[in-house]
């Protein structure tokens, strides 16, 4: 389960990574990566919906709660 969680960040903060690099880049370099960063928004959310995980955020923390 802690895998999974994982996999959710890391999709997650690749597509910002990505927006991030665009942004530095160029207008038209972060419109080129649009694509691919919707493309990992749209893998989390179906990693979410599929292993029904839930976020939940404390203080500094955030843990998923996943039911397998």
């Amino acid at each position: 389960m802690q895998c999974i969680a994982r996999l959710l960040f890391v999709f997650q903060w690749y597509a910002i990574m990505l927006d991030y690099v665009g942004e530095y880049e160029g207008t038209k370099e972060r419109i080129s990566k649009a694509f691919k960063i919707k493309e990992h928004f749209v893998v989390r959310k179906t990693l979410l919906m599929l292993f029904g995980c839930a976020l939940h955020a404390t203080s500094n923390k955030a843990h998923f709660n996943c039911m397998l």
